[in-house]
């Protein structure tokens, strides 16, 4: 056998090996998912929140009248439209996003379980509202919302992009108020029993971040991970949690400051809009617009209206934005404390 034959059967043995530890990795994460998701039931009195993956079950919301059997069935049908349509054009980032979904919501769940409950989001505000992943204060209800952002490799001009496309959607989210969540989960106490327990309930202005990592990384987590419920977690784990907390906090900051500068230039560009109505409306009202001008002067007082209406809106908007990040902000310090107390910090 030549050197250059050989270094193939190597290459293909080592492509296979890889190929099984992936299989493995994968089997060993669902269980563990199915671990949490009973762990999760038991701590709730059996209740049904979750399925096997650890997502909000939306049989429960047939418990809340605001939602009728119609409407549920409506919504699993959208779900069902969409992952027929992802299925026909299915790519290694789709089945990525899906295995770093459902490992970052175990490795949230095994970090904070002792005082917050991670969830990932039903089917349908995954497709349709572009949520991932919930952490919910049961004490408080306060929630923060996580979305994948998974590419396969660093230099990859059209996953760069894709980067940022989702990126700009999450900012977009935040700067119009937040993400809404049809089915969501909220904690209140039981008239009869008095427990306080979690039910289904729709949310909106929620704060949403991005978690991105690269394909690579999604190998090294999956196999660094310990996948029993009873130990701590691993090296990389909490390394990866902590990253993921420093960048939200990071990114936390700077939207703010963007929707603060957005807010800047909202009111600025009022105050212009008035000043440029009365000049139009004074114009009009004492006939010093030429006929042939009268049309185009018009379509300004109806532009400048239509932004001075729309402006309370668009400035509470931009309040409630600020206010869920600033909210998300302190809950990322408590956060921050759990994961402090229960586990020894990893060196940088």
């Amino acid at each position: 056998m030549s050197h250059r034959e050989s270094n193939i059967g190597l290459e293909i043995n080592s492509q296979q090996d890889n190929r099984t530890e992936k299989k493995e990795n994968n089997r060993k994460l669902h269980e563990f998912s199915e671990t949490i998701s009973q762990k999760i039931k038991e701590r709730y009195g059996g209740k049904n929140i979750v399925d096997n993956n650890i997502k909000i079950n939306t049989d429960i919301f047939h418990e809340n009248p605001s939602y009728t059997d119609e409407k549920i069935k409506e919504d699993e049908e959208f779900v069902e439209e969409k992952r027929g349509e992802f299925n026909k054009k299915k790519k290694i980032n789709d089945s990525n996003g899906e295995l770093f979904e459902e490992a970052m919501a175990c490795v949230l769940y095994r970090i904070l379980n002792k005082k917050y409950l991670v969830v990932r989001s039903s089917d349908y505000d995954d497709l349709h509202n572009g949520v991932d992943i919930l952490i919910i204060d049961p004490e408080t209800n306060e929630i923060i919302c996580l979305v994948d952002n998974i590419t396969t490799y660093r230099d990859d001009f059209k996953a760069i992009e894709a980067i940022e496309n989702k990126e700009n959607k999450v900012l977009n989210q935040n700067m119009n108020g937040g993400a809404e969540i049809e089915y969501g989960l909220a904690f209140k106490e039981n008239a009869e029993t008095h427990n306080i327990e979690p039910i289904g309930e729709r949310k909106k202005g929620i704060p949403i971040f991005s978690m991105h990592l690269y394909g690579k990384e999604l190998d090294e987590l999956l196999n660094g991970m310990d996948y029993d419920i009873n130990n701590d977690p691993s090296e990389i784990e909490l390394k990866t949690f902590d990253e993921l907390m420093r960048v939200m906090k990071v990114d936390s900051k700077q939207m703010i400051e963007q929707i603060q500068e957005e807010s800047k230039k909202n009111d600025e560009e009022m105050k212009k809009k008035k000043t440029d109505l009365e000049v139009f409306e004074n114009l009009i009202n004492k006939n010093l617009v030429k006929k042939k001008e009268r049309k185009k002067i018009m379509e300004e007082i109806r532009t400048a209206n239509e932004y001075i209406n729309n402006y309370p809106v668009r400035k509470k908007n931009k309040d409630t934005s600020i206010a869920s990040l600033e909210k998300a902000g302190i809950l990322f310090e408590k956060i921050k404390e759990v994961r402090d107390n229960s586990f020894q910090k990893t060196e940088a």
